[in-house]
């Protein structure tokens, strides 16, 4: 490793760090732009939501979706060139 820690203690603190909660207004956000946004769109509401925060990658982006049960819209899908 580049950065000379031992393989372990590198996965230990992976497991260790904590992950910085969603605000309201993030929420509140994602829930908005969800559904007909493009994820350049959902990531700017997101950051103009909670700008003090810094930018969420788009992996946490999906599992937040997913966690609150959103979904994309017919019609995004098709414009996308998707039948789902």
């Amino acid at each position: 490793m580049s950065n000379g820690l031992p393989v372990n203690q590198i996965i230990n603190e992976r497991i260790n760090m904590v992950c910085r909660k969603w605000s309201k207004a993030e929420i509140k956000a994602l829930r908005k732009t969800w559904p007909n946004g493009s994820p350049g769109d959902i990531i700017a509401a997101l950051w103009q939501a909670d700008s003090d925060s810094g930018p969420r990658g788009w992996d946490a982006i999906k599992k937040q979706a997913q966690r609150l049960g959103l979904r994309k819209t017919k019609k995004y899908m098709r414009s996308l060139g998707r039948k789902k």
